[in-house]
């Protein structure tokens, strides 16, 4: 199962990455991110985002024990978003998996 989710997870960021790649040829970031903070809907998506960024940076806290690791799985985040979310996740999911586990068992 932690290898199919795996596959899944990195597959999904390499789809996230054919788009970025596919935006930033056909239009500067700039103008995109200055007609979604016009509208009331992309203002409601970009907070979106970074609560999301917020959230899984709160799980990457949670699961990394060492500082440098924190700050490696954190500090990515504002600027590749997601498609590091998702990477981070396909490779500790093994981890998170088990730290999950152990949690079950220890509260039964």
């Amino acid at each position: 199962m932690t290898t199919s989710l795996r596959t899944i997870l990195v597959a999904l960021a390499l789809v996230l990455l054919a788009l970025i790649l596919r935006a930033a040829t056909e239009a500067p970031i700039g103008a995109a991110f200055a007609a979604m903070a016009a509208d009331p809907w992309g203002i409601v998506t970009l907070a979106d985002l970074y609560i999301g960024f917020l959230v899984i940076g709160v799980v990457m806290y949670a699961i990394e024990d060492r500082p440098l690791s924190r700050l490696i799985a954190i500090l990515p985040l504002p600027f590749l978003g997601n498609l590091w979310a998702a990477l981070w996740l396909a490779f500790r999911l093994a981890r998170i998996l088990r730290l999950l586990s152990r949690t079950a068992n220890d509260s039964q």
